[in-house]
């Protein structure tokens, strides 16, 4: 398989993993890197993934030869739980070897393929074998998303002594500022400390519009820049942070994008 696979996962099941997914497949596909998404493990489910559907919505295409055969959504469970339990009520182990014939196909397929996970970090696939754990065995990079929400400083920073700890990549983290709110507090306060964190350890290239709002976090550390992504323009709500020194990169985005798009949030991801 070539090395183009990246694992999306997050701090918990509504972190904004299928929004973050599907926004990162359009981008890329942009810019000319093709590439496709994947739900390794679907729950809640019968017969058809609605993450695969919400990421085909975002990326503005239909549903691709791929999710005909099956590919893309190869393991799929009735009841709306942790994969572990999932199986467990519908009477059949998860078939890991299927997953990985599938992202093996997707991979020469094309330039990349993003594989969404199910839930949280953490989240047990089997009842010996944790979703971080499958991450670190396949040796994916990792696309990590987190939030503005009570609590999200707390499960950022254990996610990322547990993802060192497994020596895994961390690719990319994506800050996701949904849900929108009137007193964004906590909101603010989340992601100021989260990238004090991070700008202590290397510099960082910011879009314009965060090096003016953020002057009195990033000081003379910034670097200002209007077109960053790939090598796309910067678009809608996208503010983009990307490290330059290492292989981390965050991307802060604000939903309000796929709300103008006509995309629905039902209250998870």
């Amino acid at each position: 398989m070539k090395q183009n696979v990246y694992f999306v996962s997050g701090i918990d099941t509504d972190a904004g993993k299928s929004y973050a997914t599907g926004f990162l497949a359009r981008e890329w596909n942009k810019n000319g890197q093709r590439t496709i998404t994947q739900k390794f493990i679907q729950t809640g489910n019968v017969g058809h993934s609605e993450d695969i559907d919400l990421h085909r919505r975002i990326m503005g295409i239909p549903f691709t030869k791929e999710d005909k055969e099956g590919l893309t959504m190869p393991e799929i469970f009735s009841y709306p739980a942790s994969p572990h339990l999932a199986s467990q009520l519908d009477n059949r182990p998860i078939d890991f070897d299927k997953i990985k014939r599938a992202t093996e196909e997707l991979s020469e397929r094309y330039d990349s393929v993003l594989l969404e996970g199910a839930g949280g970090l953490m989240v047990p696939l089997t009842t010996e074998l944790l979703t971080i754990d499958y991450i670190a065995q396949e040796k994916y990079p990792l696309i990590f998303v987190t939030s503005g929400k009570l609590g999200s400083i707390n499960h950022t920073l254990l996610s990322l002594e547990a993802i060192q700890k497994r020596g895994i990549v961390l690719d990319t983290v994506l800050y996701n500022m949904y849900p929108t709110v009137k007193d964004k507090t906590i909101q603010n306060d989340t992601m100021n400390f989260i990238l004090k964190l991070f700008i202590q350890r290397t510099k960082i290239l910011l879009t314009e519009t965060f090096q003016h709002k953020y002057h009195h976090i990033f000081g003379a550390k910034s670097h200002t820049v209007s077109r960053y992504m790939n090598g796309s323009e910067q678009r809608g709500h996208l503010r983009l942070i990307r490290e330059i020194i290492g292989n981390d990169k965050w991307f802060l985005s604000d939903s309000t994008e796929y709300r103008e798009r006509g995309i629905q949030y039902n209250g998870s991801f």
